[in-house]
């Protein structure tokens, strides 16, 4: 479960930058940005 939302993380930073700054939290819905 770790590693997946790492990779969501790292997938979601390529296409927003500036949402890796803000962070992230995933769900068990989806990911939400903070």
């Amino acid at each position: 479960m770790v590693k997946v939302a790492e990779n969501v993380y790292a997938v979601l930073g390529l296409f927003h930058p500036l949402g890796v700054n803000a962070g992230f939290i995933v769900t068990s819905d989806g990911v939400v940005v903070v």
